[in-house]
């Protein structure tokens, strides 16, 4: 909404008429029943990419507004314009998808059905399988194992990272940067996706993970290379005592690590606090709450250090980098670095591809080198999946799959 012409004013408007007079100048409209026009505030140069984000999908606002709080509730209170249309929806059971005949390319479509089963175990999910019952499932890294070198295995790579994140103004030896950087630094990550995860992760070497567009035809990690720190146990416990004497504390208080309650979640708590107390001789408490809570502490920076995960909207690293910038809204652990606002802001105005992606490299180094967050890995996900199901494919972010090219051989 910020990078439209009129967009701030809307994002900051109170009260109804605000609302209606920001909207009414907003730079979005209708120039015919199948154009729309949009005029920016600054240039964009992902701008295009992100409109593929399911949010920008168009809505019939004569359907929308008839539903009233009712639209999305149930498979009759949802309209689209996609290739499918949702026919049945039993609530934490099964959605049903039919072929949506007025689709624009309906003559490509091959499913004519597709039952989606909602299974919160990925147990289930794989017996599912095993009997036959559903033709792909989500596993787990363990469950990934026994599937290793069969055709049945597939990973889904995503442009999706996971890190620590470090509040800096309720905590103030959090804002000492070289204790951040020993908690970090005091992770073996490899060991990590290793032994923890098990599912195709990858060890973080930075934050924009793999597969990431620089925005100047190549891959940002190619671009920028490994920008951060090595796993070093010695220099870690180095970094902590200058650090601890640089804020004149003998010992870091006993902080909390904020996590989702999911079984990965608990057992990366469980490594990470063994590998602090191992290599650092630190003891920290794990704090682990449903997603929902862990959302909402972190959205009120109610923590002392928390475990994210964020996955792109769009492919282009601003989508990670605009994050940190002073006073964001995702900059949740109150990081600031003049210099690192300063290039990610040229970043953003830039319309040179080569000199973008260049600012883009400079502010995640000095990230990295004094560091907001502490990356861990870039995720992957296992499924199973039928040979006879063809041209179904996973996308790296946005959806979770695609069926419009998919067929049943």
């Amino acid at each position: 909404m910020l990078g439209l012409k009129g967009g701030e004013e809307v994002t900051k408007a109170k009260t109804d008429a605000e609302i209606k007079a920001a909207l009414d100048n907003l730079g979005v409209k209708a120039i015919s029943d199948k154009q729309l026009e949009i005029t920016l505030s600054k240039p964009i140069a992902f701008f295009t990419q992100l409109l593929s984000f399911p949010v920008f999908f168009p809505q019939r606002e004569d359907f929308v507004t008839s539903q009233g709080d009712k639209y999305g509730a149930e498979a009759t209170n949802v309209i689209g314009a996609g290739p499918f249309k949702l026919t049945k929806w039993d609530h934490d059971q099964t959605l049903v998808l039919e072929k949506n005949d007025k689709y624009w390319d309906a003559a490509n479509v091959k499913i004519t059905k597709a039952t989606i089963n909602v299974v919160k175990d990925t147990n289930t999910g794989l017996n599912l399988y095993e009997s036959k019952a559903v033709d792909f499932a989500k596993i787990n890294g363990e469950q990934s194992q026994l599937y290793k070198g069969k055709p049945d295995l597939i990973l889904k790579k995503e442009l999706t990272n996971s890190y620590l994140q470090f509040q800096e103004k309720k905590v103030p030896a959090l804002a000492n940067k070289k204790i951040r950087m020993a908690l970090g630094m005091a992770i073996d990550r490899q060991a990590f996706v290793d032994t923890v995860l098990m599912d195709g992760s990858i060890a973080s070497n930075g934050l924009i993970p793999e597969g990431t567009s620089d925005g100047a035809g190549g891959e940002f990690r190619k671009t920028a290379g490994e920008t951060q720190y090595k796993f070093d146990p010695e220099q870690a416990k180095k970094l902590l005592a200058e650090g601890l004497q640089e804020v004149g504390l003998t010992e870091l208080p006993k902080l909390k690590l904020l996590s989702d309650d999911t079984d990965v979640a608990k057992k990366s708590d469980e490594f990470i606090l063994a590998q602090w107390k191992q290599n650092l001789g630190y003891e920290a408490e794990a704090n682990p709450v449903p997603h929902k809570l862990r959302i909402e502490n972190s959205s009120k920076h109610d923590f002392d250090i928390v475990l994210s995960l964020w996955g792109a909207d769009y492919n282009d690293p601003m989508t990670f980098l605009d994050m940190w910038v002073t006073g964001g809204e995702f900059d949740e652990g109150d990081y600031s670095n003049a210099e690192y606002d300063k290039n990610v802001k040229a970043a953003q105005t830039e319309t040179d591809p080569a000199k973008r992606a260049q600012f883009m490299v400079a502010a995640e180094k000095i990230l990295m080198e004094d560091p907001g967050v502490a990356p861990i890995y870039f995720r992957a996900r296992p499924y199973v999946k039928r040979d006879s199901i063809q041209g179904m494919f996973l996308p790296a972010y946005g959806t979770e799959f695609e069926l419009k090219w998919a067929s049943v051989k």
